[in-house]
């Protein structure tokens, strides 16, 4: 398989999963045509909080920490990634994700590498299934979310927490006030398995949890829209295939 097309993969895998973390796939679809207003708006029902996640992926098991603040607006993710194999795979590798309104910047820390993406679609507010519910009634929501191509799941409560349950195509995810405290994701004979593990709600965040290591500068990172532009490019008409 060409690099771009492992790219292409990669960063679509990566920015679908991102999405489904933030709601952007939940059913705040429900009402395409309604306005978000960036400055009102809150993805997450906590204005700040520390949420600790263990995902099981094929090759690697990672343990992750995610700081928000500012209703969801602002986030970073510190991820630790282990073989499943033990040390005698090797040592973990760590990876840095910061999201904000100039985009998603994502720091490998053992390469010194960065990448840089625009940022990602708006949010609309958690609360959109629940107002949808309360304007059509349960049974005219769930239709017109199966319309959307989205199924309603079976409601369960997470470390103490209650989550909707919601599949869209080959991901499943339980929200609870806008953030996904469990997720799956299945691609062909893969799968990635996504469970918070511990959650404090609307707890102060250090304004310096933001930040990425002294003498990184996300603004110069390598933007992934430009590789994805220079390796098509390079690769030709009809190139990326396997």
């Amino acid at each position: 398989m060409k690099f771009g097309k492992i790219l292409l993969l990669v960063v679509g895998i990566w920015t679908f999963a991102a999405c489904v973390d933030r709601g952007d796939v939940s059913p705040a679809a429900a009402d395409p045509e309604k306005e978000v207003n960036q400055e009102d708006l809150r993805p997450y029902g906590y204005r700040s909080g520390i949420v600790e996640f263990l995902t099981r992926k094929p090759l690697s098991e990672v343990a992750e920490t995610v700081y928000f603040a500012e209703w969801g607006r602002l986030e970073i993710r510190k991820e630790t990634f282990r073989s499943p194999l033990g040390d005698a795979a090797g040592p973990p590798r760590h990876q840095i994700t910061l999201i904000n309104r100039k985009g998603v910047f994502t720091y490998q820390v053992e390469t010194g590498e960065g990448l840089k993406s625009p940022p990602l679609p708006a949010s609309h507010s958690f609360t959109d299934y629940d107002a949808l519910k309360a304007r059509l009634g349960e049974e005219a929501a769930i239709d017109h979310l199966r319309k959307m191509g989205i199924e309603k799941l079976p409601d369960e409560v997470l470390l103490g927490f209650s989550c909707q349950g919601f599949r869209r195509e080959n991901v499943s995810f339980w929200m609870h006030r806008g953030l996904a405290l469990r997720s799956s994701i299945r691609i062909g004979d893969f799968s990635i398995e996504r469970h918070a593990v511990r959650f404090v709600p609307d707890v102060t965040v250090d304004q310096s949890r933001f930040q990425f290591p002294k003498g990184v500068d996300p603004e110069k990172f390598k933007s992934v829209t430009d590789l994805l532009k220079k390796s098509n490019s390079e690769a030709g008409p009809g190139k990326l295939s396997s």
